[in-house]
């Protein structure tokens, strides 16, 4: 094992007793939940165990462990982030603009609801479209049994 890696996740029990941090372990699991740190779900303990990544806690907390920020490489990922932000909505837009341009032409003898009820249903994957027939059919079967009640009444009002 190489002895220059250094431990990145520690558990609310690790961290007790760090400047900048509470004395307690769960006074730190409560900071860290406030805050929203990161955090990954300990693997074979029982119940549910979060370990945290340093890079979410406290700027001191992070230098009593042994990280140092290096603020030339904050900026450096802050301009990475960007890019990537920039890159993602580029491709967000050129879906909107794949999506927004009709499947294809109407056929005449659907109406413009039943036509936008079949555009939708062709963008949703396989278990939106399950959700989608599920909910369309137990529609169909409400309504169809408002008619047969609807039905029954009326002959009864008539005999």
């Amino acid at each position: 094992m190489n002895s220059n890696i250094k431990q990145e996740w520690f558990t609310a029990y690790e961290l007790e007793g760090l400047i900048d941090l509470p004395k307690k372990a769960s006074n730190i699991t409560r900071k860290a939940t406030k805050e929203n740190w990161i955090k990954r779900q300990i693997k074979g303990k029982k119940g549910v165990a979060f370990e945290y990544h340093y890079s979410s806690f406290p700027e001191k907390t992070q230098k009593a462990l042994g990280f140092t920020t290096n603020e030339a490489e904050i900026e450096k990922n802050e301009f990475n982030l960007q890019q990537r932000i920039d890159l993602l909505e580029q491709k967000l837009q050129a879906l909107e603009a794949k999506t927004a341009q009709p499947v294809a032409v109407k056929p005449d003898y659907l109406t413009d609801d039943e036509w936008r009820l079949v555009c939708a249903f062709r963008r949703c994957n396989v278990d939106r479209q399950l959700i989608a027939l599920s909910a369309v059919e137990a529609l169909a079967d409400q309504t169809d049994k408002e008619l047969t009640s609807s039905y029954t009444a009326t002959e009864d009002s008539v005999a």
